[in-house]
């Protein structure tokens, strides 16, 4: 007779610690801040109005 070898059980999820939340949650307007592809569409869609000295990533967006 053979024996089925199950895993063990796994450990119940604690739920995440103040600075797993705020990675978690900086992790969005971080990478969107690197990729230039907000600014050309906000200047795309803004045309002569886009206000190039306000970066699109910024806290004005």
């Amino acid at each position: 007779m053979t024996h089925l070898l199950l895993p063990a059980p796994a450990a119940a999820a604690l739920p995440p610690g103040p600075q797993t939340v705020a990675a978690a949650f900086d992790t969005f307007p971080t990478a969107r801040s690197q990729a230039p592809v907000v600014a050309r569409l906000y200047a795309e869609a803004m045309g002569e109005r886009y206000p190039h000295e306000v970066a699109a990533d910024s806290s004005a967006d």
